[in-house]
């Protein structure tokens, strides 16, 4: 369950906080869409140093169906953002932070220094993708309830703003 995940960072920094304000809708929609790489890019950076990752991630960008947001590319540590999103500023901020938990997870996972890391290797190992039919998602429930989904949905809620009065999840 999301709720269940408590993490330790502080979203109060003002290098978070400014990242975290050009995601702001009113000033997201007068932004270019090289001012919005920037500011994704700047994300990035930001939640990397919460993460304490000691790879970079490549964004890349790719042109797909709205309900596809993006994902983790582990072979190549890198994150891939739909730029059909772009409209919605709090998906991409959800999307970026729930895809650097991943790696993040990865990280961990071949470490193997703590027990969360036995999991996530254990969750890597065992992963359940869901499987797109003609009626449909098959598995779906289950891959959405995998500790590594669950945890990185909840991850990223802490990021996302909610627009009536500019607090976070």
């Amino acid at each position: 369950n999301d709720e269940e995940f408590t993490f330790d960072i502080d979203l109060d920094s003002a290098d978070i906080r400014q990242a975290l304000n050009e995601f702001q809708s009113e000033h997201w929609k007068e932004l270019s869409n090289k001012e919005k790489t920037d500011a994704i890019e700047e994300l990035s950076e930001e939640i990397s140093k919460i993460l304490n990752l000691s790879n970079a991630l490549n964004i890349e960008y790719y042109e797909g169906n709205v309900s596809d947001c993006g994902c983790y590319d582990a072979h190549d540590n890198s994150i891939w953002i739909n730029r059909n999103n772009f409209d919605d500023p709090q998906e991409i901020v959800d999307t970026i932070a729930h895809e650097m938990r991943h790696a993040y997870q990865l990280e961990r996972a071949m470490k193997l220094e703590t027990y969360e890391d036995f999991l996530y290797a254990y969750n890597y190992a065992n992963y359940i993708s869901p499987l797109l039919t003609e009626d449909g998602y098959v598995n779906f429930t289950d891959y959405q309830d995998q500790l590594i989904e669950a945890e990185a949905r909840a991850f990223a809620k802490l990021f996302v703003i909610k627009e009536e009065d500019g607090t976070y999840e």
